[in-house]
Protein backbone atom coordinates (compact mmCIF):
# COMPACT_ATOMS: atom_id res chain seq x y z
CA UNK A 1 0.00 0.00 0.00
CA UNK A 2 3.07 2.17 0.56
CA UNK A 3 3.77 5.29 2.90
CA UNK A 4 1.46 7.35 3.79
CA UNK A 5 1.12 11.04 2.52
CA UNK A 6 1.52 13.77 4.96
CA UNK A 7 -1.01 16.27 4.25
CA UNK A 8 -1.38 19.90 5.68
CA UNK A 9 -4.64 21.55 6.24
CA UNK A 10 -5.51 24.94 6.62
CA UNK A 11 -9.39 26.14 7.48
CA UNK A 12 -9.74 30.07 8.32
CA UNK A 13 -11.98 32.52 8.27
CA UNK A 14 -11.03 36.37 8.84
CA UNK A 15 -7.49 38.05 8.25
CA UNK A 16 -5.41 36.43 6.03
CA UNK A 17 -2.14 37.54 8.08
CA UNK A 18 -2.89 36.46 11.65
CA UNK A 19 -4.48 33.07 10.27
CA UNK A 20 -0.89 32.42 8.63
CA UNK A 21 0.79 33.87 11.94
CA UNK A 22 -1.46 31.45 13.58
CA UNK A 23 -0.64 28.07 11.56
CA UNK A 24 2.88 29.09 11.13
CA UNK A 25 3.42 29.10 14.86
CA UNK A 26 1.79 25.13 15.02
CA UNK A 27 5.10 24.77 12.74
CA UNK A 28 7.85 26.84 14.73
CA UNK A 29 7.57 29.25 11.74
CA UNK A 30 7.86 32.57 12.34
CA UNK A 31 6.05 34.77 9.75
CA UNK A 32 7.55 38.72 8.44
CA UNK A 33 4.45 40.39 6.87
CA UNK A 34 5.96 42.74 4.94
CA UNK A 35 2.82 43.63 2.59
CA UNK A 36 1.23 47.07 2.74
CA UNK A 37 -2.40 45.17 2.94
CA UNK A 38 -3.71 42.47 4.81
CA UNK A 39 -6.59 40.36 3.31
CA UNK A 40 -10.00 38.49 4.38
CA UNK A 41 -9.86 34.70 3.63
CA UNK A 42 -12.48 32.37 4.11
CA UNK A 43 -11.78 28.75 3.09
CA UNK A 44 -9.83 25.73 3.37
CA UNK A 45 -6.85 24.69 1.79
CA UNK A 46 -4.53 22.03 1.52
CA UNK A 47 -1.20 20.16 0.55
CA UNK A 48 1.04 17.51 0.17
CA UNK A 49 3.91 19.92 1.84
CA UNK A 50 3.84 23.32 4.25
CA UNK A 51 5.79 25.01 1.20
CA UNK A 52 2.76 23.89 -1.09
CA UNK A 53 -0.03 24.90 0.95
CA UNK A 54 1.47 27.90 1.29
CA UNK A 55 1.71 28.96 -2.27
CA UNK A 56 -2.01 27.57 -2.50
CA UNK A 57 -3.14 29.66 -0.33
CA UNK A 58 -1.52 32.93 -1.52
CA UNK A 59 -2.32 32.51 -5.25
CA UNK A 60 -5.43 34.71 -5.18
CA UNK A 61 -3.66 37.41 -3.83
CA UNK A 62 -1.38 39.47 -4.99
CA UNK A 63 1.47 38.53 -2.42
CA UNK A 64 4.29 35.99 -2.54
CA UNK A 65 5.76 34.04 -0.20
CA UNK A 66 9.51 32.97 0.46
CA UNK A 67 10.02 29.90 3.50
CA UNK A 68 13.56 30.10 4.44
CA UNK A 69 13.98 26.72 5.84
CA UNK A 70 17.43 26.86 7.70
CA UNK A 71 15.80 29.61 9.89
CA UNK A 72 11.97 28.52 10.17
CA UNK A 73 10.96 32.30 8.58
CA UNK A 74 8.26 33.10 5.85
CA UNK A 75 7.94 36.29 4.45
CA UNK A 76 5.00 37.85 2.67
CA UNK A 77 5.65 40.41 0.42
CA UNK A 78 2.95 42.00 -2.17
CA UNK A 79 3.96 40.55 -5.99
CA UNK A 80 5.60 43.35 -8.14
Amino acid sequence: IGNPIEVYAMSMSGSLKENIERVMARYHWKVIWKAPFDYNFDGRVTGVSLPRMIEKLLQPFPLRGVMYMSNHTLTISQKV
